[in-house]
C-alpha cells in the first residue's frame, strides 16, 4: 500500500476519518489533538458532552455510552479509524472491570466490523500476557486483543508502560504525606511515558505499516525501578528520602478481605500486585519527554506537565 492510499479516508481524497472512543479521559484527549495535528477528521465518543475538554477540536460529538450498545446506533458510520483508550482504573463497584474492558470495547469493535472501520487501534498495558494469569483488567485486555486478531481488519494493540499522569500520584503522596509508597521491594523496572508521546506514537500506528496487526510495547525515554522514581521526586523537593515499601502478601490479603464487599477493589489490588511483582516492566523507548522535566514542571507549579 503507497502513501497516497493510506491518506485516503473514508471519501476518496477526503482526510483520514477517526473515531476517538474514551476521548473524555486523559489518554483520549491527547490522541484527539494529536489526530487534528495531522489533519484528521474527529469523531469523539462522550458519555457527557459536557466533559469532553477537547470539544472544540472535534469534527463531531457522538453521545452515547460504550457500556450500553444500544446507544451506539451509527457510531462508527464512515469512519476509517478507530482509536480506543475505554478501560476501567476506579475503584467504584460498578460496572465491573469486564462490562468497560471487555464488553464495552467489544461494542465498539462489532460497531466497527459492521462499519467496515479499516484499522482498529486499542489501548492495553505492557506486561499484559503475564499478568492475564492473575489479573482481571489484563484478563479482559488480552481478550480483546485476541478478537482484534480474529476480526478481519487491520488493528493495531498499543502496549504503555505507566504514564507519567500516574507518577503525579506519587509525587502527591510525597507533597501531601512527606512519604512515597512503592509496591514489593520497589525495584521493579519501567519507563513511564508521557501521555503527549504515547498519543503520538498511537497515531502512527496509522500510516506506519511496521505497526500494523502487531502488539506495540511502548514507553519513554528512560528506564528506572520505583525506588529511583521516589527518590528522584525527593531529590527535587530537597527532602531526605522516606519511602515505605507495601509488603505483596499485604496487598493480597488485603484483597481477599475486600472481595466480599468490592470485587472491582479486589481485582485492581491485584493489578498493583503485579506491579510489584514482575521484576522488569519497560518497554522499548519511545517520545522525548522526560519524568525529571515532568516533575519539575509539577514543582514550579504548572498545572498542565
Amino acid at each position: 500500500m503507497n502513501e497516497k492510499e493510506i491518506n485516503k479516508g473514508a471519501g476518496g481524497d477526503k482526510p483520514i476519518r477517526v473515531l476517538v472512543a474514551g476521548a473524555t479521559g486523559y489518554l483520549g484527549s491527547l490522541i484527539v489533538e494529536s489526530c487534528k495535528r495531522q489533519g484528521f477528521w474527529v469523531r469523539a465518543l462522550a458519555r457527557d458532552e459536557k466533559r469532553l475538554k477537547v470539544k472544540a477540536l472535534c469534527d463531531d460529538v457522538f453521545v452515547g455510552e460504550a457500556t450500553k450498545n444500544e446507544t451506539l446506533e451509527g457510531l462508527c458510520d464512515g469512519i476509517d479509524v478507530v482509536f480506543s483508550s475505554v478501560g476501567f482504573m476506579t475503584f467504584a463497584k460498578k460496572p465491573s472491570i469486564w462490562e468497560v474492558d471487555y464488553e464495552a470495547n467489544m461494542n465498539i469493535l462489532k460497531r466497527a466490523k459492521a462499519a467496515g472501520v479499516k484499522h482498529f487501534i486499542y489501548t492495553s498495558t505492557v506486561g499484559c500476557n503475564e499478568m492475564a494469569k492473575n489479573v482481571k483488567i489484563a484478563q479482559a485486555k488480552q481478550a480483546i486483543g485476541k478478537e482484534l486478531e480474529k476480526s478481519g481488519m487491520r488493528w493495531t494493540v498499543m502496549e504503555p508502560t505507566g504514564f507519567f499522569d500516574d507518577m503525579r500520584k506519587l509525587y502527591d503522596s510525597v507533597m501531601q504525606r512527606g512519604t512515597a509508597y512503592v509496591f514489593g521491594n520497589g525495584q521493579t523496572k519501567l519507563n513511564p511515558i508521557h501521555g503527549v508521546d504515547l498519543a503520538n506514537g498511537s497515531v502512527q500506528a496509522i500510516k506506519d505499516e511496521s505497526m500494523w496487526n502487531k502488539y506495540v510495547p511502548i514507553g519513554g525515554p528512560e528506564v528506572f525501578t520505583h525506588a529511583q522514581i521516589a527518590k528522584m521526586i525527593f531529590d527535587i523537593q530537597a527532602k531526605p528520602p522516606k519511602i515505605k515499601h507495601i509488603p505483596i502478601w499485604l496487598l493480597k490479603v488485603i484483597s481477599v478481605i475486600a472481595r466480599p464487599i468490592n470485587k472491582n477493589l479486589a481485582d485492581m489490588l491485584w493489578f498493583f500486585i503485579a506491579i510489584g511483582s514482575i521484576p522488569d516492566l519497560s518497554a522499548p523507548l519511545y517520545g522525548d519527554h522526560h519524568l525529571k522535566d515532568f516533575f519539575m514542571q509539577i514543582h514550579n507549579g504548572a498545572k498542565e506537565a
